[in-house]
């Protein structure tokens, strides 16, 4: 629960259950909360931190200034493994039924053995055509 002093302080109670008793905990906020004036809202300033602390992720207000050709250089990485494992699926996917000749199938359109089949279907039409006639 909370509330908003007159002062404009903010008031929060955090009740919690106990067996054998009930405790009640009041914090105040130092600060007057202003809603109305963003410009005095935030974070804070910065705090100091540990510098022999190493962290992966570059630790405390990290902003590296190379930050947009490291995103470049990932995302190409993604893709490229992305256009790998498309590949190899593509190359190893292996149908017992070949899809209805006059339905969407996406995958029609990069699997080997579907084009091969739709191929033969093709030329055995044609071959059919020009036999008859």
């Amino acid at each position: 629960m909370y509330q908003l002093s007159a002062d404009g302080r903010l008031i929060l109670e955090l009740n919690f259950y106990a067996p054998h008793r009930r405790n009640s905990l009041q914090l105040t906020a130092h600060k007057p909360l202003s809603i109305l004036n963003p410009d005095k809202m935030g974070g804070g300033p910065r705090v100091p931190y540990p510098k022999h602390v190493w962290s992966p992720a570059g630790g405390w207000y990290a902003q590296p200034s190379n930050w947009k050709v490291n995103t470049a250089v990932f995302m190409g990485v993604i893709v490229g493994i992305t256009a790998m494992t498309w590949k190899l699926s593509a190359e190893r996917e292996f149908r017992h039924k070949m899809p209805e000749p006059n339905r969407f199938y996406p995958s029609r359109y990069w699997t080997r053995q579907i084009r091969e089949h739709e191929a033969a279907q093709k030329a055995e039409k044609t071959e059919e055509s020009s036999s008859s006639s």
